[in-house]
C-alpha cells in the first residue's frame, strides 16, 4: 500500500485521540491519504459547513433548518458527539483564524482533527505535523499500475516530470492516455513521446503573490500621508488624486482579506 507507514502513523494517532496535520505541496497525495481514513470528510474548511456535515452524517435532529442556524446553537448540538468523532479536513491553509478557534474548541471537547495543508499553519493545535515528501520511483510505478502503461520510456518520463509527487504523476498518466486516444503519440516512438510531453502546458501548483497584501497597506498609508502634505500646501487636486490610489489600494486589501 502506498504511504503505508504514514497511514499507520495517522491511524495510531486517531486511536489515541491525537489530532494530526499533514503538510505537502499540491499533488503530494494529501487528499488521497485523508480518503483512506475513517471519519467525516470535509472538503471545504468553512465553519458552518463543517458543523452542518457533522449534523448530517450523525443524523442529529434540529428544530430549524441548518442554513438558518448560527454557529453557537449548531456547535451545541454537535458538542455531545465530539468525543467520538474523527473529522478529516482538506486544505486548512485556506482557513481563517475564527475557524481555527472553533477547531481548537472541538479538540478540547474530544474531537480528533486530521487536516491537510500546503504549508504548516496553526501547528500548535495538532499533536503531530507530518511532512509529505516526494515518492520513490517504485512507489510511483505501483500507483500507475491501474493505467496499464507498459512502455518503460513513458513511465520514466512521467516519473521525472512529476518529481515524485503522486498527484502530478496521475495527471501526466491521464494526459498520456488522452494523447494515445487522439493519436497525438505514436506507440513505441520515443521522439513522438518526448515531443508530446514537452508540448504539454506547464502547471503552477503553488500560489504566487506578485503583490503582497502588506505592501498594499503600505501603499495606501503613504498615499494618505502625501494627501495631508499636499493639502496643507493648498494643492488640493494633487492631494486628492494621490489619495484616490490610496483608497483604492485599501479597498483591494480589505476585500482580499475577507475572502
Amino acid at each position: 500500500m502506498l504511504r503505508k507507514e504514514i497511514l499507520e502513523k495517522i491511524r495510531k494517532n486517531i486511536k489515541r485521540r491525537r489530532s494530526t496535520l499533514i503538510v505537502g505541496r499540491k499533488g503530494a497525495g494529501k487528499t488521497w491519504l485523508l480518503k483512506q481514513l475513517e471519519g467525516i470528510y470535509i472538503e471545504f474548511p468553512l465553519m458552518h459547513y463543517i458543523l452542518e456535515q457533522i449534523v448530517f452524517n450523525l443524523h442529529l435532529k434540529t428544530k430549524t433548518s441548518l442554513k438558518y442556524m448560527s454557529i453557537p446553537p449548531l456547535y451545541k448540538i454537535c458538542r455531545k458527539k465530539l468525543d467520538k468523532l474523527t473529522i478529516l479536513i482538506d486544505d486548512l491553509h485556506t482557513a481563517r483564524r475564527p475557524l481555527m478557534n472553533i477547531l481548537e474548541k472541538m479538540i478540547l471537547d474530544g474531537a480528533v482533527i486530521i487536516g491537510t495543508s500546503e504549508k504548516p499553519v496553526f501547528q500548535s493545535l495538532f499533536y503531530e505535523v507530518i511532512n509529505l515528501e516526494s515518492m520513490t520511483r517504485e512507489e510511483i510505478l505501483e500507483m500507475l499500475n491501474s493505467f496499464k502503461i507498459k512502455d518503460k520510456n513513458t513511465l520514466d518520463i512521467i516519473f521525472s516530470k512529476s518529481l515524485g509527487f503522486p498527484g502530478k504523476a496521475v495527471e501526466l498518466a491521464k494526459q498520456y492516455k488522452i494523447g494515445l486516444s487522439n493519436k497525438e503519440i505514436k506507440r513505441n516512438n520515443l521522439n513522438s513521446l518526448v515531443r508530446y510531453f514537452m508540448e504539454l502546458k506547464p502547471s503552477f501548483p503553488e500560489r504566487i503573490d506578485l503583490f503582497p497584501l502588506w505592501l498594499l497597506f503600505i501603499v495606501s498609508f503613504v498615499a494618505f500621508a502625501f494627501k495631508v502634505l499636499l493639502y496643507s500646501e493648498d494643492r488640493f487636486r494633487e492631494g486628492y488624486t494621490i489619495a484616490m490610489f490610496g483608497y483604492l489600494a485599501l479597498i483591494i486589501y480589505k476585500a482580499v482579506r475577507r475572502r
